[in-house]
């Protein structure tokens, strides 16, 4: 199930974050966070104007309360703001426990934004949901 979710939520903000200019990329390769390319980065979606990274975005469909959810999260999109140069990164969840919420880092200037998709609504009701998610992504780059 997680799989679809993430095809789902990475191809509808791929289309909705277009619409709004720039390409949008998943699972993109190639990518490392440490000069001698060792630890390589693959976030679900990134979106970008041909030269600058302008978005990045991760979806976990997972109980957010569980193991060390949503902490190692939260450390992956901030290694990929940092590798990106961005003040903000997304990760956008199945609508469970936990509220959307935002993460203020200390010591880098970067929120880590939670996003949550309540997918026990109508295929035009959830897709209007991704629509005001990609509106806010786009409102802050």
């Amino acid at each position: 199930m997680w799989r679809v979710f993430e095809d789902f939520v990475t191809t509808v903000l791929a289309h909705r974050l277009e619409d709004r200019g720039g390409t949008a990329t998943s699972q993109a390769k190639g990518t490392y966070l440490d000069t001698g390319a060792k630890i390589a980065l693959r976030p679900d979606l990134l979106w970008h104007d041909g030269v600058h990274c302008k978005a990045v975005i991760d979806a976990k469909y997972k109980r957010t309360k569980l193991a060390n959810y949503p902490n190692a999260d939260i450390y992956q999109m901030l290694a990929y703001c940092m590798r990106f140069g961005l003040e903000a990164g997304h990760l956008v969840y199945a609508k469970g426990e936990d509220e959307p919420r935002i993460h203020e880092i200390i010591g880098h200037t970067a929120y880590i934004h939670c996003h949550a998709i309540d997918l026990n609504q109508h295929p035009s009701v959830l897709l209007r949901q991704m629509s005001q998610l990609a509106d806010k992504i786009a409102a802050q780059h």
